[in-house]
């Protein structure tokens, strides 16, 4: 869009690197440089040092993108950020104030401890906020089951995450992901617009197939945290395969969980059902294993969602999606027309859903077919011609062109 803006962004996101480089997995800085709105980039973000031997193909380096970095000490959860924050506020002061003066322009992903002090910095220099908010920071403290005195400190946290994130919204062109963030943030003052980080496009939109008989291949892509409602769906899957015993799940992702989940895969003597493959990055392997598959599961049960990306990336597949009705889920998830909806938690409800999915391949075509086009409005054409027109109207001294 500019020839000349210097953008600055900081990322609730954690980073990796070793003696060499730095890179991550993250898709939200590859959303961000693919709207080619800037001419550079200067990139806060928490970095975590890593002894791992491989590095994803998917994974950005850093160092061959372009970017400058500005680390931020590896926080891992709310509570480490809030007990070493006196320990590093002189490193985060620093990476704000350092990021204002190299920016013409500042995009905040959160909600975060640190990133008020972005937005203070910024404002002081009258520099231009983009906040960007996906997802609900009140949740927070449920998902991660804290316990004593971590649990008070993590509801106080998130409450004055929540207000200040509410008060960098009065002075900011605010993106939220899915309807119910949309609703909390928005007044009759304050308009917060939808905004779904991805990348896919027109051209990776995939017809689903007409199949015959019964579903065979469920699948799940996500994190493997609390909240995420893992633990219920193999619950749910080991009895659906009394009936069903050809069924397979394929459980694509990575995360605290990870051990657990392959031991609950053993002890429920699943293995021969449920394939456990660990992280799965954006790739053409992650394309085929969702078109390889019949139905896709989002079965979270008191995660903190905006709206789940995966969702959009199964209806992108062709496939039908089975969900739970969780933050915005509902929003778009229609039931019956483009998805099945269950109740968070209710495992009867789950297996009912994914047994009527399986047995009928009309409804499954039918659910795939009303996906598809939902998500051919979301596609990242769509998402960059919204950002794109709402910076050049918020902020129109930038001097910005649509078109580019």
């Amino acid at each position: 869009m500019s020839k000349s803006l210097r953008l600055g962004i900081y990322l609730h996101d954690l980073y990796k690197k070793n003696e060499k480089i730095t890179w991550a997995n993250s898709d939200s800085i590859n959303f961000i440089r693919k709207l080619n709105i800037a001419k550079t980039i200067t990139l806060s973000v928490a970095v975590k040092h890593s002894s791992e031997a491989e590095i994803k193909k998917s994974a950005i380096i850093i160092e061959d993108s372009g970017i400058r970095l500005l680390p931020l000490p590896g926080w891992e959860s709310i509570i480490s950020t809030a007990l070493s924050l006196p320990k590093h506020l002189k490193t985060i002061l620093r990476c704000a104030r350092e990021l204002s003066n190299s920016s013409d322009l500042i995009w905040l992903r959160t909600p975060s401890v640190v990133a008020p002090f972005f937005y203070y910095f910024a404002r002081r220099r009258k520099i231009p906020v983009i906040l960007h908010i996906p997802g609900n920071i009140l949740k927070t403290a449920r998902r991660e089951k804290f316990g004593g005195i971590k649990l008070v400190i993590a509801k106080l946290m998130g409450w004055l995450i929540h207000f200040s994130t509410r008060w960098m919204s009065r002075g900011s062109l605010v993106f939220v992901t899915g309807c119910e963030l949309h609703n909390l943030f928005t007044s009759s003052l304050h308009i917060a617009h939808l905004l779904d980080d991805i990348r896919i496009t027109q051209k990776d939109l995939v017809l689903p197939k007409k199949t015959h008989g019964l579903a065979r291949k469920l699948l799940f892509v996500g994190q493997l945290a609390q909240g995420k409602g893992v633990d219920l769906l193999l619950k749910v899957f080991t009895n659906l395969t009394v009936e069903f015993p050809n069924l397979q799940l394929f459980i694509a992702g990575s995360g605290p969980l990870l051990d657990e989940v392959k031991h609950t895969v053993k002890r429920l003597n699943m293995e021969k059902n449920v394939n456990v493959l660990g992280f799965v990055p954006p790739s053409e392997t992650l394309k085929k294993l969702y078109r390889g598959c019949d139905i896709f599961v989002q079965p979270s049960d008191f995660y903190g969602e905006g709206f789940p990306r995966v969702i959009l990336e199964a209806w992108a597949s062709g496939l039908p999606v089975v969900a739970t009705k969780l933050g915005g889920v509902p929003y778009r998830v229609s039931h019956g027309l483009n998805g099945l909806l269950a109740s968070p938690g209710d495992e009867e409800e789950l297996r009912e859903m994914l047994r009527k999915a399986i047995i009928n391949p009309d409804l499954r075509y039918r659910l795939a077919l009303g996906g598809l086009k939902k998500v051919a409005s979301l596609t990242f054409e769509n998402q960059a011609k919204v950002v794109k027109d709402l910076i050049v109207k918020y902020f129109p001294f930038l001097k910005l062109s649509r078109t580019q």
